[in-house]
């Protein structure tokens, strides 16, 4: 992994989630030993700066800062598409939670551009 990797584990499958955003942007997973690396994402992705799970529904949501965009696709990567658009605001870090079966994604702005 590179200094322009995030990272986020999974313990209850015993997998991680990280993305790499240098020269060819992808996210991948791998079993926590780093076994059975793949690439699971890797089309039409800049900037990839955060990344959350939904362990009860198997799938994976991250936020691409340079296509201003909140994503979500299954484990294996297919299912993707964008949920929402968001122009114009510096998000650094995405949280998923489900309170009585409503989604809800929490953004952690960084408020100093």
């Amino acid at each position: 992994m590179t200094s322009s990797t995030v990272c986020n584990l999974i313990l209850h499958f015993r997998l991680m989630f990280f993305s790499d955003n240098g020269l060819h942007p992808r996210i991948e997973r791998a079993s926590l030993d780093g076994q059975d690396r793949k690439v699971i994402v890797y089309r039409g992705l800049l900037s990839v700066v955060a990344l959350s799970v939904d362990t009860a529904n198997d799938k994976l949501y991250w936020s691409d800062f340079g296509r201003q965009t909140l994503e979500v696709s299954d484990y294996n990567g297919s299912n993707r598409r964008v949920i929402i658009r968001i122009n114009g605001l510096p998000f650094i870090d995405l949280f998923y939670y489900e309170v009585s079966n409503k989604l809800i994604y929490v953004f952690i702005t960084n408020i100093n551009r």
